[in-house]
């Protein structure tokens, strides 16, 4: 029961916060990947952000401290009308040899300066806007395993991570 308990508090606890400012901050859950750009346009209505968390391994419990280890997995996605184009246009530059690719799409890949698709292993994701994700209940150290972002051709992006963290309850 207890364990059923913490896995809900994690899956609560995670929390989305989507600014309507011009301008606002994306966090990757670590301090070192920031990335600020302007959110999706709507029209009127606030953006829509789908969500799913998955317990992929849970690798330890301590009852007495309310404390377990885990990996999770964190999937967001919603519609960005400019992103394929911005995907494009970033990813373009770097093969060209005219911008820097600051943000694979894959992290910790490097885009292929030589492929002639946009899929997310061969691309860069500079200025696609990512929403901030804040996790209360993470125990230092924990770290992100892999991450990535694909963007249809209809706008729509995802946004996948795994978080190796010891969580409390």
């Amino acid at each position: 029961m207890m364990m059923r308990l913490g896995l809900a508090r994690v899956i609560l606890a995670v929390a989305m916060v989507v600014a309507s400012a011009g301008v606002v901050e994306a966090q990757h859950l670590t301090p070192l990947s920031y990335q600020t750009v302007n959110p999706p346009t709507t029209e009127g209505e606030g953006l829509k952000i789908y969500t799913s968390s998955l317990l992929e391994r849970l690798l330890k419990v301590d009852d007495k401290a309310y404390e377990f280890n885990a990996i999770m997995f964190l999937y967001f996605s919603w519609k960005d009308t400019g992103a394929r184009e911005k995907m494009e246009k970033s990813t373009l530059a770097y093969r060209n040899g005219t911008g820097e690719c600051y943000m694979p799409c894959i992290a910790d890949s490097t885009p292929s300066a030589s492929a002639s698709s946009f899929s997310p292993e061969f691309s860069c994701c500079d200025d696609i806007w990512l929403p901030q994700v804040v996790a209360y209940n993470l125990l230092p150290p924990f770290h992100t395993q892999f991450d990535g972002i694909v963007v249809g051709t209809d706008g729509t992006v995802g946004w996948y991570k795994s978080l190796y963290a010891r969580y409390f309850t």
